[in-house]
């Protein structure tokens, strides 16, 4: 008997959920084929760790949440462009072969109106 208590108390030391402190709860260690495709296989941009990331996930974003003036920063558009005007790709500089014809190329900005912006 002793050698059986030993036994499962090796196999529950193995366990996920026996260093939580919680003896009621049973955690699934199977793998959830369904999630795999949820889940991201490295961070997006800004982010440095997962802590940061799932920071920003957690948190609630909405006027029901925030302040209007927290609201309307969050959801600013970080580039504003006039309606019909063509948008140019992107390039990098070593993808193009002369690029010095590129440098005084005007991107197609609209211009800071705050009159007629709905965002400030």
């Amino acid at each position: 008997e002793n050698k059986l208590r030993a036994i499962r108390n090796a196999a529950l030391a193995k366990r996920k959920d026996s260093h939580q402190g919680l003896r009621h709860v049973i955690l699934n260690e199977k793998r959830n084929k369904s999630a795999v495709s949820l889940t991201l296989p490295t961070l997006p941009y800004p982010f440095q760790t997962e802590e940061q990331y799932a920071a920003s996930i957690g948190m609630p974003v909405g006027r029901e949440w925030l302040s209007s003036e927290t609201h309307k920063a969050a959801i600013k558009p970080d580039v504003r462009v006039v309606a019909g005007v063509p948008i140019l790709p992107m390039r990098s500089v070593q993808s193009t072969p002369n690029h010095s014809r590129h440098r005084n190329r005007k991107p197609f900005l609209a211009p800071s109106r705050k009159s007629r912006d709905p965002y400030d």
